[in-house]
């Protein structure tokens, strides 16, 4: 979707706001009250982190500007001290195996620390531009839009899973939105 003058705060009188899902790929959705006005993924491309914060932080300020936004909503990264447990079948001296529930991390380091250094763009980027900003929670926001904070159980892969459910949000919505991660950003902002 593109940019308008009727996109402007000026014409209408309704906050722009924007939502943000920052990572490798990101998505941002930007709203004027219910009407959609962007809503686009981007992949960050780079040999290492330092390029992808540049590529990010110069998608993001092109997008925060096009479309004057005045309030960006953040998806906050995952917390690094949170696992998911597992259990592993072991051998046990008197009764031949025993299970174990052991705790594994979400993810890598290297992925953690690349989460919160775009989010640390996104933050200063907004600071720079005099945009207010929060940040949201996952949980939250799902929460707040599907009235459920987290996947059925038996779910195998539950992002593949609440991606698909923001496609179909989309599309309840009226939002010709096909990007998963722009569809993320969207309800987000929503």
């Amino acid at each position: 979707l593109g940019t308008s003058d009727s996109a402007k705060r000026g014409t209408r009188g309704i906050m722009i706001i924007a939502g943000i899902d920052a990572a490798t790929t990101s998505g941002i959705g930007i709203l004027q009250g219910t009407k959609l006005l962007c809503a686009q993924s981007f992949k960050s491309e780079g040999a290492n982190d330092a390029e992808i914060f540049s590529n990010f932080r110069s998608w993001l300020t092109v997008m925060l500007k096009e479309y004057n936004v005045e309030y960006a909503a953040i998806e906050a990264p995952l917390p690094t001290n949170r696992g998911v447990f597992q259990f592993k079948i072991g051998n046990s001296d008197a009764f031949g195996q025993s299970v174990q529930k052991v705790m594994r991390p979400m993810s890598s380091m290297a992925t953690f620390l690349r989460l919160y250094g775009l989010r640390a763009h996104a933050i200063q980027l907004c600071h720079e531009l005099k945009i207010e900003y929060g940040e949201v929670n996952v949980r939250d926001w799902r929460g707040a839009i599907y009235g459920q904070r987290n996947a059925p159980k038996g779910q195998k892969n539950a992002s593949v899973w609440w991606k698909q459910q923001a496609v179909e949000r989309c599309k309840l919505l009226g939002w010709e939105v096909h990007q998963t991660d722009a569809c993320e950003a969207a309800l987000i902002a929503d």
